[in-house]
């Protein structure tokens, strides 16, 4: 697995598509290395699910309680990259449903 640990745009340069095309960028080399889940953790807020929702992330993961550093639930997120991420993947969403 990789995991993106930071992303950021600043405020006056978001929704102009740079966040997106660095996350294709960094899943390109991430294939290339036979990766086969690429995920991320964040505070969680409705813009940043909205940003890992269109780049094909599925939500596994919300915590329970607000962080201390964020202020905000924790939220994890993951990408297959391979037919055997895609059924780990589809294993790991049965789980998240089954604990909401």
């Amino acid at each position: 697995m990789a995991r993106v640990v930071r992303i950021a745009t600043r405020p006056q340069d978001q929704s102009r598509g740079l966040g997106a095309e660095l996350m294709s960028r960094v899943e390109r080399w991430v294939k290339g290395r036979e990766v086969e889940l690429f995920g991320s953790s964040f505070g969680v807020t409705a813009q940043l699910l909205r940003f890992w929702l269109r780049q094909g992330f599925k939500p596994l993961r919300v915590s329970v309680r607000q962080s201390d550093m964020s202020g905000e639930r924790s939220a994890l997120v993951c990408k297959g990259l391979t037919p055997k991420g895609q059924a780990l993947l589809s294993a790991l969403e049965g789980e998240l449903v089954r604990d909401f």
